[in-house]
């Protein structure tokens, strides 16, 4: 084999292997991103069925849900830049003392079927 064909060979080699590594990077930090939306979708299901739908219920638990949707809108903007407007909406919601209009929910689509939807459309890949 000449050098140059040798050369040529390790340097293909070290770039596919470059991109393996990249491309399961890519999974891990999607995989990363899924598991905090998942996790903020669960916790928000919990605290509803606790609260019966009373916003106000427990203010420490809403001020957790705002971190976690927070987290899922920074981990998601690998996979969909448009859910973090949405995630972050969602912390707002979470955040903010007022009661939120059904139509404003509704318009930003940060409503909880809405978000199933997406989080399962983004799974689904």
């Amino acid at each position: 084999m000449s050098v140059e064909a040798s050369i040529f060979l390790r340097s293909l080699d070290g770039l596919l292997s470059y991109f393996q590594k990249d491309r399961h990077r890519r999974h891990e930090t999607e995989q990363v991103a899924l598991l905090a939306m998942n996790a903020a979708l669960t916790a928000t299901d919990q605290y509803i069925e606790l609260s019966k739908g009373v916003k106000g219920f427990d203010r420490a638990a809403e001020l957790s849900l705002a971190s976690l949707w927070r987290e899922a809108a920074i981990r998601v903007k690998v996979l969909n830049q448009h859910c973090v407007g949405r995630f972050s909406d969602k912390a707002d919601y979470w955040v903010s003392r007022i009661e939120w209009d059904r139509e404003d929910i509704f318009d930003k689509a940060i409503d909880l079927s809405s978000i199933r939807k997406e989080i399962a459309r983004l799974i689904e890949g």
